[in-house]
């Protein structure tokens, strides 16, 4: 009986510390536009990186336009919202006291969009963000020009919300939209689900491994070690190690993995200012 109740107990953990392995994010690719599927020309890459570079030079405000085939590559089944909150946040996007950057992110393969909008930006915006994604993106996207729809919405995000935004202005009042409402206290509960194994999944993953039975001896006498024996460079991948082994028997288990070193966040022009996002925005699919 103590045995059954011991793995009811254990199984949220196992599911939590499960979902929490997610794979490292890529380094941007560069500080405008990152296209990680191959979707653009070189040209139509350029012409977007040119509204971009005009809008942190002339107004300070950080926008990368992100393109990937899909997000499954780099977690376990988290949301559209809560990756591009991820995304958002590990690179650091928008000055760091302002908090006034923008993501556009594009999951090609998922056939997902989603405007992620810094911490500063009232949830007001949220609305502007989705008529810009119904009216100037996803038509285009449905039709298979992508690089239509990244253009008309980055140019309507730039104008509509980034540059009203620093001029003080507040977005236009929705109306009662409970159905919004409703949508977002649903995001908030899916990000908290996520976020909280993301921070504690690794210190999960190895409690678990503790309150285990050897596979050799048969003992719940497991302990877990974890470190680096290849320190990451700008341009290499490092490695680490995480080993378990018993205090019973010679049983022992090692397991390695790459991983590359953490991006910059410092705000010269190859990087982010070190921004984070409030998790507002629009999602959307087509």
């Amino acid at each position: 009986m103590r045995a059954v109740s011991l793995v009811l107990l254990t199984l949220p953990l196992l599911w939590l510390a499960t979902l929490a392995q997610a794979q490292e994010l890529p380094a941007p690719l560069s500080p405008y536009v990152s296209d990680y599927a191959g979707l653009l020309t070189a040209e139509e890459d350029a012409a977007l990186t040119k509204q971009l570079t005009t809008l942190r030079r002339d107004d300070g405000i950080e926008m990368a336009v992100v393109i990937m085939n899909s997000r499954s590559a780099y977690g376990t089944g988290e949301s559209l919202e809560a990756f591009a909150t991820r995304l958002f946040d590990t690179w650091g996007i928008g000055d760091k006291s302002r908090n006034d950057g923008i993501l556009f992110l594009v999951l090609k393969d998922d056939r997902k969009t989603r405007i992620e909008l810094g911490k500063s930006y009232a949830h007001d915006w949220d609305g502007t963000a989705a008529r810009i994604l119904d009216r100037d993106v996803l038509p285009h996207f449905k039709n298979g020009e992508y690089a239509r729809g990244l253009s008309d919405g980055t140019s309507e995000i730039i104008a509509t919300i980034a540059l009203p935004h620093k001029s003080g202005a507040t977005a236009p009042a929705p109306g009662r939209d409970w159905a919004g409402f409703i949508i977002m206290s649903l995001m908030v509960l899916v990000f908290a689900a996520v976020f909280i194994p993301l921070l504690f999944g690794r210190f999960l993953r190895d409690s678990f491994t503790r309150m285990s039975r050897c596979p050799n001896c048969g003992q719940r006498t497991l302990d877990v070690t974890r470190e680096t024996t290849l320190k990451a460079k700008k341009r290499t991948k490092g490695q680490k190690q995480r080993t378990k082994r018993c205090r019973n028997c010679d049983y022992h288990d090692t397991q390695i993995w790459a991983y590359s070193a953490a991006v910059s966040s410092s705000s010269s022009s190859s990087s982010f200012g070190g921004g984070s996002s409030g998790g507002g925005g629009a999602s959307g699919s087509w």
